[in-house]
């Protein structure tokens, strides 16, 4: 989340910048050099007059049905809707030998069963890591992040944290989660292999050997090369030899190497200097086989700690747009922009209890951090997309009246920038919808989030944020009439 936050910001300042003076720096070299003689601009609405306004009580009643039953449909599912990095749980990185695809993986997985014939792991995220390779419709990959959150019924009945207190009668969550994944994807002769087996050491003389095995999808790897880069990193290796696939069509490449310690070493920590040697200093030149190359656990604690500080950043967040609306306009505008903004959210977030419940069998779309990710994300998309409205109401109610219609006003401001509403959000719209469909199961949650939240944006922009701020501007008249009326009775 954080890494997505730097880039956001970054991607932010250039877009500032290359708006400001690269697209300008462009436009006048292209007019000096006579290609452009005329700015012409597409128009998508001329002059429009459409009275939004009049239909705000309706749009009020509709957002008002739609919002309370995904809160309240997220309220029953529960934790249901939630990934693991609000319930705690479990990720391991698997590495394969033979391309498979997120469908087989999570299959296999998923038809994991205990002695009773139920099923153990009902909630399983699996996302395919790099090493792509298109076959039809299929994307196959050798390196997977797999995530689960339910354990046994036993574990689950319990309560128990069992990442934090694993026990000598029963596993962990985190031991049973792996040795599962590893016993089905074993038996389907995709795992791939420990990278250094079949150690052989002797005392007197000192001797070590050992089978190793390496990532070569090329396999180029030559026996020569893994020889060189050993005696550079330091390792007192003293012949390289038997080089073969394992199997024949894998992706791995298996050596012997043999090895002599140096004069007061011992010869029972060559294993370790080896992996070590590889997965450190050789990490860019060898790639070690290793069946789980990385395995987390996410307490129940932390899961709770995240949840409190996704509520601090909310609030934080919501307290600077309502200070920085207040400076800009006025207090009640950042009120509205703000009513708007927790309608986009909880919109969003019951849109996604709803399709994790009916496509959750297909795809996962459980709420976690890159789903927080979006809606800070959304947050920022639909208040631009309110401004840019409210700027222009503000711009109308320059040397006017206090007596103003004030509904008029706000109706022509919104049909004045209603072009620029619905091409920003068609743009947004088709490369977050082109995310949903092509980004895979691991984006499937943050896609979707920010799919929805694009529509119901822009929808809030106009239907929610206007017709707030059109009753706030009432009930700030009536206040101040109220306190003449006080003053000129004195």
């Amino acid at each position: 989340m954080k890494g997505f936050a730097v880039v956001l910001s970054i991607g932010i300042i250039a877009s500032f910048f290359t708006s400001i003076y690269v697209s300008r720096l462009f436009l006048t070299v292209l007019i000096r050099a006579g290609w452009v003689k005329e700015l012409r601009m597409m128009s998508l609405f001329n002059k429009t007059s459409y009275d939004f306004m009049s239909k705000r009580r309706a749009f009020a009643t509709l957002s008002a049905i739609l919002v309370s039953f995904g809160v309240v449909f997220l309220a029953v599912r529960g934790t249901e809707s939630l990934g693991i990095d609000f319930t705690g749980g479990t990720r391991l990185i698997t590495s394969l030998q033979k391309p498979a695809t997120e469908t087989r993986i999570k299959e296999l997985i998923a038809g994991i069963t205990d002695e009773t014939g139920a099923k153990i792991f009902q909630d399983v995220q699996v996302q395919s890591m790099g090493n792509f390779e298109e076959v039809g419709q299929e994307r196959l990959s050798t390196t997977f992040s797999i995530r689960t959150r339910k354990m046994t019924k036993a574990e689950k009945s319990s309560g128990e944290d069992t990442t934090e207190k694993p026990t000598t009668e029963k596993k962990s969550g985190t031991d049973l989660f792996r040795s599962s994944v590893e016993e089905v994807l074993a038996a389907e002769g995709l795992l791939a292999p420990e990278g250094i087996t079949d150690v052989v050491v002797t005392e007197s003389p000192p001797s070590f050997r050992a089978k190793v095995q390496f990532f070569d999808p090329q396999k180029a790897l030559a026996t020569s090369q893994v020889e060189a880069a050993l005696l550079s990193a330091g390792f007192p290796v003293k012949e390289i030899r038997d080089r073969a696939s394992i199997p024949e069509n894998a992706e791995i490449i298996s050596f012997v190497v043999v090895a002599e310690p140096k004069a007061g070493e011992s010869v029972f920590g060559l294993e370790s200097l080896l992996n070590t040697t590889i997965q450190g200093k050789l990490s860019g030149q060898l790639t070690l086989s290793t069946p789980f190359p990385e395995v987390d656990s996410i307490s129940g604690r932390v899961a709770q700690d995240m949840q409190g500080k996704v509520f601090v950043s909310m609030m934080i967040a919501f307290f600077a747009i309502i200070f920085y609306i207040s400076l800009r306009f006025r207090f009640y505008f950042g009120v509205a922009a703000i009513v708007a903004l927790v309608h986009d959210i909880l919109f969003s977030l019951g849109a996604l209890a709803i399709a994790d419940a009916l496509l959750g069998s297909f795809i996962s779309l459980k709420l976690n951090l890159p789903v927080i990710a979006a809606l800070l994300t959304i947050v920022g998309y639909s208040l631009n997309d309110t401004i840019v409205i409210f700027d222009r109401i503000r711009e109308n109610l320059e040397g006017k009246k206090r007596d103003v219609d004030y509904l008029e006003i706000v109706n022509r401001s919104i049909n004045q920038t209603l072009g620029r509403t619905i091409l920003t959000s068609a743009t947004t719209f088709t490369v977050t919808l082109i995310l949903l469909l092509l980004g895979g199961e691991g984006l499937a949650a943050f896609s979707f989030a920010l799919t929805i939240g694009v529509i119901v944006g822009t929808y809030s922009s106009i239907f929610i944020a206007c017709p707030t701020l059109v009753y706030l501007h009432r009930r700030s008249v009536v206040r101040r009439e109220e306190l003449f009326a006080v003053a000129a009775a004195k």
